[in-house]
């Protein structure tokens, strides 16, 4: 099973200043990957600080995991009461843009009408 380090909240803090510019200056499927990237390792990380210290916890919060993907952990997140509702809805809005855009066979941008079509009914 494939193991990823665990970031702890601080260092996701400590690299905010280089997600801030990726955010700022890079192209829209930049902007949607490495956001929804950085939003799932909070919330992997969230996680972990809750769980109890095993190889248990490691073994589901790892990619392959059933709470690896970015959806389920939004989804634990929310039923345990690590989040509100509103930020709840708002991950798993993220997570459907950022499906469309990791799935697409072009380069994704905001300018194809079924990302904003999504945004708008939000």
């Amino acid at each position: 099973m494939s193991r990823r380090k665990i970031y702890h909240i601080e260092d996701l803090s400590k690299d905010s200043k280089i997600l801030f510019d990726t955010l700022n200056e890079g192209s829209d499927l930049a902007r949607v990957l490495i956001g929804t990237s950085f939003l799932d390792e909070s919330l992997r990380s969230l996680l972990q600080r809750y769980f109890i210290k095993s190889d248990t916890a490691k073994n589901i919060l790892s990619p392959n995991g059933f709470i690896g993907l970015f959806a389920n952990r939004c989804d634990l997140s929310y039923c345990l009461n690590l989040i509100k509702k509103k930020t709840y809805k708002d991950l798993r809005t993220i997570a459907e843009i950022r499906n469309l855009f990791a799935h697409s066979h072009l380069n994704g941008s905001f300018s194809f009408q079924v990302g904003n079509d999504i945004i708008a009914e939000k």
